[in-house]
């Protein structure tokens, strides 16, 4: 068994999901979990990065599109991420009008090379008739996922892919909305749109840290979040991009749903979907 005396690494990012999701966890991880909890926060392209190449956090937060990819060292637990319906990635412009052909698109700004966003941006592009060569010669930009938003007004592209609190504030920055990803998703598919999952790494459950454990105190920690919404409130605010109660409510009512507390069937077979088509990408 893990030493109980000794903190378990937890890396999620500062969106209003995660710190709901995860708040009671933190203050009560040796009740929980059995051991302490030692938080980490990163931006979730960050969070790809750390364990791509290094494998550096035990229990972290990944883009399902990077999970797709760590298949050998993570495990991906059945709950505490975001799936769901209505809740996809957004491509936006600050052009007027209707884009009538992808083709005219030349730089994209994406909230990273290893997000699920960059992943459907081009899929996406392939099923509005893309050629492969045709989709490589757009520039696809990583930028963090809060400076989308003002590249975009500052005029640095004229499109970029949004994510997070950002869903709720591009048309009052005066963007404009090309196309819903994850309702494209749900049309070709019939399924949800898996966009971030927890994975422990595999050397903590050979070590004794049983999956089940970390599930059962995750559920548990959400179910507090829902009784007690109070308790969370600050940590929230502390951590989000956005400071409007609207919008971190908004946030937390679209991305916090029963595929967070158990993905479930319909839950693994959008996961299960999504590696197939990442597999398939060649990105």
């Amino acid at each position: 068994m893990p030493d109980k005396t000794r903190a378990i690494d937890l890396a999620i990012s500062p969106c209003p999901n995660d710190t709901f999701i995860f708040h009671h966890l933190k203050e009560n991880g040796a009740e929980l979990l059995g051991a302490p909890l030692r938080l980490d926060f990163a931006d979730v392209e960050e969070l790809n990065r750390r364990a791509l190449e290094e494998q550096r956090h035990a229990i972290t937060k990944l883009s399902f599109f990077a999970m797709s990819r760590l298949g050998d060292s993570y495990e991906m637990l059945n709950n505490g991420g975001a799936l769901g319906r209505g809740c996809g990635p957004l491509l936006i412009t600050n052009q007027s009008g209707k884009i009538d052909d992808p083709r005219s698109i030349r730089r994209v700004l994406i909230p990273g090379q290893y997000t699920t966003a960059n992943l459907l941006t081009h899929l996406f592009f392939a099923d509005q008739g893309l050629s492969a060569d045709e989709i490589k010669a757009i520039e696809f930009e990583a930028v963090r996922y809060e400076q989308i938003l003002p590249a975009l007004q500052n005029g640095r592209a004229d499109f970029g892919v949004i994510i997070h609190e950002e869903r709720f504030t591009y048309e009052r920055a005066g963007l404009l909305p090309v196309r819903d990803l994850g309702a494209w998703w749900e049309e070709s598919t019939g399924l949800p749109i898996p966009l971030g999952c927890i994975a422990v790494r595999k050397d903590l459950i050979t070590a004794g840290l049983k999956k089940e454990s970390i599930e059962a105190a995750i559920r548990a920690s959400i179910a507090h979040a829902y009784e007690h919404p109070g308790d969370s409130k600050a940590f929230i605010k502390e951590h989000s991009q956005a400071l409007e109660d609207p919008v971190i409510a908004a946030h937390i009512d679209l991305y916090v749903n029963d595929f967070s507390r158990d993905l479930g069937a319909e839950g693994q077979r959008a996961a299960q979907e999504l590696f197939r088509r990442a597999a398939d990408a060649g990105i």
